[in-house]
């Protein structure tokens, strides 16, 4: 049972690479308005120094099938959630869902000032806080 799992796996694999090599290539994507990454030259050269995986990865994440619905299935869930921009406001840390209505009026206390404390080591009260010691020779 086992088996034909890993094969049913495999084969599965394959067929999706085999339908990745025959299936056409845009070299536009309509819905970006960009230019794909075109298919890499084979160099030796250029397989040590890296530069043909980065341009093989390039190309697959351009050119897999089905990659033009689904950037139009992300961009229209990125616009669809949650509120809309123009009907939610911020006042004063509270949400409005429309901007129309005033915010509720709210008291507020001012805020205190803090002062640091001393520290108890210091021998002279007028001394701190004790400036850096200068260095000049």
């Amino acid at each position: 049972m086992i088996y034909a799992n890993v094969i049913s796996f495999i084969g599965l694999l394959l067929a999706f690479g085999l339908y990745f090599l025959i299936a056409p290539q845009n070299s536009r994507s309509e819905f970006e308005k960009r230019a794909l990454a075109p298919r890499p030259v084979f160099k030796w050269a250029s397989l040590f120094s890296g530069h043909f995986l980065d341009s093989l990865d390039l190309y697959v994440a351009d050119n897999f099938p089905g990659r033009e619905q689904f950037v139009a299935w992300a961009f229209a869930i990125r616009q669809n959630r949650g509120w809309p921009s123009e009907q939610v406001a911020f006042y004063k840390q509270t949400v409005m869902l429309n901007p129309a209505q005033p915010p509720p009026a709210q008291t507020q206390a001012k805020p205190e000032k803090i002062r640091p404390k001393p520290q108890k080591n210091f021998r002279d009260s007028s001394a701190w806080p004790r400036k850096a010691a200068s260095r000049e020779f």
